[in-house]
């Protein structure tokens, strides 16, 4: 990936304790979510009344292949999807479903859901999970929509999500905040192949002036010192610099941080970021933050 240019790796870990020696940093975390049938929203919360409706897998990846972009543009994590990517994620028949029934579509005008019905009796009567696969909303009213018709379909009793957001919406317009069953699992684990292409990247929220003392054993051509800037239009830079280093870090720590699903005050207060000039740690730390949580619907 080095000598591609890539600048930029990331995966899920099969095993927590592996992926640090080489330099990935847990730069994102998932949520396992799961709400009841009928779960209330806050009389608050603005619920587009257009209507959501079930169509055919062939409307619904038509559909999706133009506002999926839109929104993903947005999102921190979300990955851009060619042909094949849209295949394996709408396909009907995959062998992994196990009990889930076939996979079924409901679109609103601004968003949609793809959701696997499983189906459960009890002896009170029908209890049926339905099981979140992706939930697209170009805006908070659609998102709400979209949610509505889930909580209140026939038959269910559990709509679940086990790959939503940390910060998913959902969770702040329940009238009861209870009610959501929520389990934190780690997501993305990212690695700067080559920091002085990764970290012009992305965006940051605040404008920054900080010279970064990196180790880093496994690619020896990141170590040593760089100065990161960044004005108030968001755009970073980095070159090597001779100054004295004003946070010293390791690259998996970099890399925990580069999502903004981790802060590098919090990175510091775990004994991971070294403040070696007063105000760096704060100024950086305010640079790299997001404005939501990142977040990757998808695994790969």
């Amino acid at each position: 990936m080095h000598d591609s240019g890539s600048g930029l790796a990331a995966l899920y870990a099969s095993e927590g304790a592996i992926y640090g020696r080489f330099g990935y940093g847990l730069a994102s975390c998932e949520t396992r979510l799961s709400l009841p049938r009928g779960a209330a929203f806050l009389s608050t919360v603005d619920v587009d009344e257009r209507r959501v409706r079930e169509v055919d897998r062939e409307t619904a990846l038509e559909f999706a292949h133009r506002r999926y972009p839109e929104v993903a543009a947005a999102r921190t994590g979300w990955l851009s999807r060619g042909d094949g990517s849209w295949e394996v994620r709408m396909i009907d028949d995959r062998a992994e479903r196990g009990d889930l029934g076939r996979a079924r579509f409901a679109l609103h005008p601004d968003g949609y859901v793809i959701y696997r019905p499983k189906p459960e009796w009890t002896t009170r009567g029908p209890a049926y999970q339905l099981q979140v696969l992706e939930l697209v909303a170009a805006t908070p009213q659609a998102y709400a929509a979209l949610w509505r018709y889930l909580l209140d379909i026939d038959l269910v009793g559990e709509v679940n999500w086990p790959k939503a957001a940390l910060d998913e919406p959902v969770v702040g317009m329940l009238a009861d905040p209870r009610a959501a069953s929520r389990q934190i699992l780690d997501g993305l684990w990212v690695r700067l192949v080559d920091v002085d292409r990764a970290l012009p990247a992305r965006r940051y929220s605040a404008p920054v002036d900080v010279v970064l003392d990196i180790t880093d054993r496994f690619c020896p051509w990141n170590a040593g010192r760089w100065r990161l800037t960044a004005g108030s239009d968001g755009v970073g830079k980095i070159a090597r610099t001779d100054d004295p280093g004003q946070l010293g870090l390791d690259v998996t720590d970099l890399a925990a941080a580069y999502l903004g699903g981790n802060t590098l005050s919090g990175l510091a207060r775990s004994g991971r970021v070294a403040e070696l000039a007063p105000g760096a740690l704060l100024e950086a730390s305010r640079a790299f933050a997001t404005e939501d949580a990142p977040h990757c619907p998808e695994s790969f």
